[in-house]
């Protein structure tokens, strides 16, 4: 194969989708409109692009997210090639390419991507899989690519629903008590599903403003809420309101692609109390998606408990829990993290490892001390 490496830029955009379009692999995190928002998300990060196509002679056959960002480690700032904070979709390429060929693909993908780490002086590089991948194409997709090119792998639980299933099957595979809030809510609430058939910047207003109410603030850019609104309209999203006596007091917010669903956001009212209208939003989410034929709908990363290397609040615990509730299956996130400056590495690992010690039991000033001593 005859490679050529393509920096991203707006005038690549449609060959990237086209690769993220027809790579089994890909979603919609691949995809430009999420990379956009990525840039957008946290302008803490100061997230820039270093993105790149790989073509052979004129075809784009693989693409590669990868962004710069900065992250603070105490006193210390420190680069690394995460997304938003946190993962990377791992790269992708087109279906159809032999055994042999994507080996190709993926060695000259990394080589570079290490040759940019090094340029933009990179301390530690971040991938995760596709979890909707691992529901059908056997146990080849546990094991990525990134572990051929040094990368370590964790296994991150997320909670998947097949919505081909009769909804009556559906609401029979839910916790009890689930069932129970849906029966209860579906007596006061009225529901509305905005997607491009119906979207308008007076509905999205709605959504928006009590995005804020139930936070407390505006908790993002505003250029992030107009990206979301025009993936709506493009028919990338659907939003998901609740109404109690005319006036909404509940979203949820769902990314659409190809035949799959995620459940990306949500706010509730905080002054309507003792009704479940997060059980209700949800009910006529997986009714919306069997209707209009998707397979899976991912509701969420399932944290049981606190780890290492995926902390967890209780609050999070809980949550996970809920959306467990729902049904479905837990399936892996599979994810590859590679440390690549030495100093950087040093410095991520004892703030993680102090990190997670403060959630255990026992006394706790000996090992701090222990390793400023043995940490330079």
């Amino acid at each position: 194969m005859n490679f050529t490496i393509v920096p991203l830029d707006s005038e690549h955009y449609d060959d990237w989708d086209t690769v993220c379009r027809t790579s089994k692999n890909a979603w919609f995190w691949h995809t430009t409109r999420w990379l956009e928002y990525t840039l957008a998300y946290n302008p803490s990060l100061k997230s820039s692009q270093c993105s790149f196509l790989l073509y052979n002679n004129s075809r784009a056959v693989a693409a590669v997210p990868l962004m710069v960002e900065s992250h603070d480690y105490g006193e210390e700032v420190i680069h690394e090639f995460s997304f938003g904070g946190g993962w990377l979709p791992s790269p992708v390429c087109v279906d159809g390419l032999s055994a042999g060929q994507k080996k190709q693909v993926f060695r000259t993908a990394f080589d570079h991507v290490f040759a940019l780490a090094e340029e933009n002086g990179v301390g530690r590089i971040r991938y995760r899989s596709n979890p909707f991948l691992h529901l059908e194409s056997g146990l080849e997709t546990l094991v990525p690519v990134t572990v051929r090119f040094g990368f370590t792998s964790y296994i991150l639980p997320t909670q998947i629903i097949d919505v081909r299933k009769d909804p009556v099957d559906l609401l029979k595979e839910m916790r009890k008590g689930h069932r129970s809030d849906i029966r209860r809510a579906d007596k006061k609430l009225e529901g509305l599903v905005i997607s491009h058939e119906n979207a308008s910047l007076d509905l999205f207003a709605f959504y928006q403003d009590l995005h804020a109410k139930a936070a407390g603030r505006q908790t993002r850019p505003v250029e992030t809420f107009k990206m979301m609104y025009e993936w709506i309209r493009n028919g990338y999203a659907i939003l998901i309101g609740a109404k109690l006596k005319g006036r909404f007091v509940s979203f949820a917010y769902v990314n659409i692609f190809k035949d799959c669903a995620y459940y990306s956001s949500a706010c509730n009212d905080p002054e309507v109390e003792n009704l479940p209208l997060a059980h209700f939003v949800q009910w006529l989410i997986l009714n919306w998606l069997h209707e209009h034929a998707f397979r899976y709908y991912e509701v969420g990363w399932q944290s049981y408990s606190s780890t290492e290397v995926l902390p967890a609040t209780e609050k999070e615990v809980a949550i996970s829990r809920f959306k467990r509730g729902f049904g479905g299956v837990t399936v892996p996130i599979v994810l590859s993290e590679k440390f690549v400056l030495r100093k950087d590495y040093i410095s991520m690992s004892q703030d993680r490892t102090l990190r997670y010690a403060e959630t255990l039991p026992g006394s706790f000033e000996p090992y701090v001390q222990l390793s400023q001593e043995v940490l330079p």
